[in-house]
């Protein structure tokens, strides 16, 4: 015996440890000595005897029995010769050494699999092994559904034709994992066999325990007999510069817990009735990829629970189903990034849990990121609804035929809420902002005409407008009443406040309204300064740009402008009140310091104001119907 052999016991008790190195230098040289025999090797062959010996890579096996061939022990998966590999201007991805720490992640049952590199006519089952397919062996044709239980490789220019209703799956059941190492130009090809239709095989499935499979340069075609081409079970894959083509049903279903480490440079032609299917957590594990026209990707709804972005695929998002943002165990933000398209069939809600979420919308001038109903009708979708511990934060986007049935495409319920730069059109209606909640800023805005006024705001909302959004001519601000209860300035707008119901000021807050602003006052509606609690008024126009107060109706009175007895201050100046029919346009209370100046009261009925017998009030330039009118205190007896 060789005098390598007088430690046979000892190397014997190495080899359990070394030997869960595939194709480790010290196992090869044991072998080569005949210290340690493989499974095939007959007892006293030589190294240059032994049943079943491959060179690795080379695929040769003429020496080994077909149905023996997944028991070949070789060394490591190598790369292919580089006289078979064409000559390519591309960068080939960097290989994969499946049996390092870094590859396999921690993942159980992995380290010491044997290595096989054979060729085989027809691929069932890879066996619990590391198999590496080289573009040498040929096309290989796949007759039976089969599982991946170790490491499937395949190698550039590898070819697999699927017969009908035939597929595999990777990690479904145990722990497994797929690399594939294709090139632009010599990529690893998944077809069918002789039918060439759409669904003619079932496609691949990389099942929740395949994490960490990486797949670059593979062309999957023909596929999704069973719903897609490609379904993503597992976590931290990678899926970059591949096709998936002539699709039927999907060409990519991200599912369960299924998410990308990186996911970017893939095409999809004509990829079944749905390019990609993902939730709204997966779909921010999407890069840029390539689409043919008319295709999309679905978001099948789902919850934000942590900070999440979408980018743009390269098509657009199609939302098919409620959407939540809000934490669980801390605050969640999505972030919608610049030029992506958002078509949607349902709604987005942005809070409501125990925990805040904040929407964050960054488009740009002219990268906007653009929200609309799939079907391009209003009211074609429910809206963006920012409830309690909500926030939103939107600019430069467009929002299109939302709203409807008393909502707005946006819809302001509680927490916060600021817009800038944004298109509103089609809409039925564009915002509504309840008492719940802070309108902080909505400026800078067009705002197209609806059915439905444009905007519909509670009277503590109405302060967040800014005076810089442009309103068609036809678009509507209603106010539906309510109480200011925070210190607040009114623009003007373009187009009249139309208030509904009485608005009062209260909670020691002080209403300003500028110059330009027209309010029309509905039957009964009116302001009301300070009926409860301390409130103050502002209304301070300019000669070329008098704040106007009218009512909707001709002939019907409306409330006009009541300062109570908590009235702190009331000041107004250049302020006419058209078609006053109440007894007075303004009523003072005892005690209320009020300046008027440049006042006018067109068409009224009766006084332009009246006041309490201790009533202070300055007034200059008062004119009702051209006639100067003079302070006269009402004193009741």
């Amino acid at each position: 015996m060789d005098a390598s052999c007088v430690v046979e016991g000892t190397l014997r008790q190495m080899s359990r440890v070394v030997g869960r190195i595939a194709g480790c230098a010290c196992v090869a040289a044991l072998v080569s000595a005949g210290c340690i025999r493989r499974k095939h090797d007959k007892p006293g062959a030589g190294s240059g005897s032994q049943a079943g010996a491959v060179t690795p890579g080379a695929g040769a096996t003429a020496s080994v029995p077909a149905d023996e061939r997944r028991n070949v022990v070789t060394g490591p998966p190598a790369a292919p010769a580089s006289a078979t590999a064409p000559a390519t201007s591309a960068t080939p991805a960097a290989p994969i050494d499946p049996m390092t720490p870094t590859a396999l992640l921690p993942m159980e049952d992995m380290t010491g699999l044997p290595a096989v590199a054979d060729c085989l006519r027809t691929l069932r089952s890879t066996g619990k092994v590391v198999r590496t397919i080289q573009r040498s062996c040929g096309p290989i044709t796949v007759r039976d559904s089969f599982a991946v239980d170790g490491i499937l490789i395949l190698e550039a220019g590898v070819v697999l034709r699927f017969e009908h209703q035939t597929g595999f799956t990777v990690g479904a059941d145990r722990v497994a994992r797929l690399f594939v190492r294709g090139t632009a130009s010599d990529p690893v090809i998944l077809t069918s066999t002789d039918d060439h239709s759409p669904g003619a095989w079932t496609g691949v499935e990389l099942g929740d325990r395949a994490r960490g499979s990486q797949i670059t340069g593979l062309v999957i075609e023909n596929a999704g007999a069973n719903g897609a081409a490609l379904s993503v079970f597992a976590v931290d894959v990678t899926l970059t510069g591949s096709t998936i083509r002539n699709a039927k049903g999907a060409g990519l279903d991200v599912l369960g817990s299924g998410a990308f480490a990186a996911m970017s440079g893939n095409m999809f032609e004509h990829a079944g009735d749905v390019a990609i299917k993902v939730d709204a957590r997966s779909a921010s594990t999407l890069g840029t990829n390539f689409f043919e026209p008319g295709e999309f990707v679905e978001i099948r709804g789902g919850s934000i629970l942590e900070d999440t972005r979408w980018q743009n695929p390269g098509a657009p998002y199609v939302v098919t189903a409620g959407i939540g943002i809000a934490g669980r165990q801390r605050p969640a933000t999505l972030e919608i990034a610049a030029g992506t398209e958002v078509r949607m069939r349902s709604e987005i809600r942005v809070g409501g849990g125990y925990h805040p979420g904040t929407l964050v919308v960054s488009g740009t001038p002219d990268l906007p990121v653009v929200f609309s109903a799939d079907n391009h009708q209003p009211t074609g979708w429910r809206n963006i609804s920012i409830e309690r511990n909500g926030e939103a934060r939107i600019t430069n986007a467009t929002i299109a035929n939302g709203g409807g049935n008393s909502l707005g495409a946006l819809t302001l319920d509680g927490g916060t809420l600021t817009v800038t730069g944004t298109r509103f059109e089609g809409n039925q209606r564009a915002l509504v902002a309840r008492e719940r909640g802070t309108l902080q800023r909505f400026d800078h805005n067009r705002i197209a005409a609806c059915p439905e006024p444009a905007l519909t705001l509670d009277a503590d909302q109405v302060g967040g407008l800014g005076p810089d959004n442009v309103f068609d001519n036809e678009a509507q601000i209603q106010i539906t009443g309510g109480t200011v209860k925070r210190s607040a300035t009114w623009a003007p707008q373009g187009v009249p406040y139309q208030v509904d119901s009485r608005i009062s000021v209260e909670n020691n807050a002080t209403l300003t309204v500028l110059p330009g602003v027209e309010m029309v006052f509905d039957h009964g509606a009116g302001l009301n300064i300070g009926f409860r609690s301390d409130g103050s008024l502002k209304a301070l126009g300019t000669a070329d740009r008098p704040i106007t107060l009218r009512p909707a109706h001709q002939g019907l009175p409306w409330f006009g402008v009541s300062l109570s007895l908590r009235t702190v201050s009331a000041e107004l100046a250049h302020v006419v009140f058209n078609d006053n029919a109440n007894e007075a346009a303004i009523t003072i209370a005892d005690g209320v310091p009020v300046t008027l100046t440049d006042v006018r009261c067109v068409h009224c009925a009766h006084d332009l104001y009246r006041a309490g017998c201790r009533a202070t009030v300055t007034a200059s330039g008062v004119v009702s119907d051209g006639e100067p009118t003079h302070f006269k205190p009402f004193c009741p007896h």
